[in-house]
């Protein structure tokens, strides 16, 4: 599974969690989510990202939104799996996929269309099955 880069985003940040690059969020806004299946995947898998201004950082807004993005998914929606990626210096992401419920699968290295610091440590793909968000919210 890889996932493209957009040449046309902003710089990588540490509030970010997806595969693509992204626009910042409106100046009138405190970030963004997404809740989305991937470009070309299946139906029943959803891919999870978000982008949050400085400002909101440390608050708990990413993971109160994911776990709000995941739940509707799996008892709404009808997903099966939620996937998200992350730059591998990212910690900050990563904690927030982990304390969502999201698990590491796998490090992977993939070409940027730019340079970005960070990017020789690779990218992170965390997932959740909806078996075992069942399984640990019981």
């Amino acid at each position: 599974m890889s996932c493209r880069r957009s040449s046309a985003t902003t710089s990588a940040s540490p509030g970010t969690a997806s595969g693509r690059r992204s626009r910042p969020p409106p100046a009138t806004s405190s970030g963004w989510f997404h809740f989305r299946p991937r470009e070309g995947g299946s139906l029943d898998e959803a891919e999870l990202g978000y982008r949050l201004r400085r400002s909101a950082w440390g608050k708990g807004y990413a993971t109160e939104g994911s776990r709000a993005l995941i739940r509707a998914g799996f008892t709404e929606h009808g997903v099966e799996r939620v996937v998200a990626d992350a730059m591998a210096v990212h910690t900050a992401s990563r904690r927030v996929m982990e304390k969502a419920g999201l698990r590491l699968v796998r490090t992977f290295h993939q070409p940027w269309p730019y340079r970005v610091e960070g990017e020789e440590h690779g990218d992170v793909e965390y997932a959740l099955s909806r078996t075992d968000w069942h399984d640990s919210d019981s």
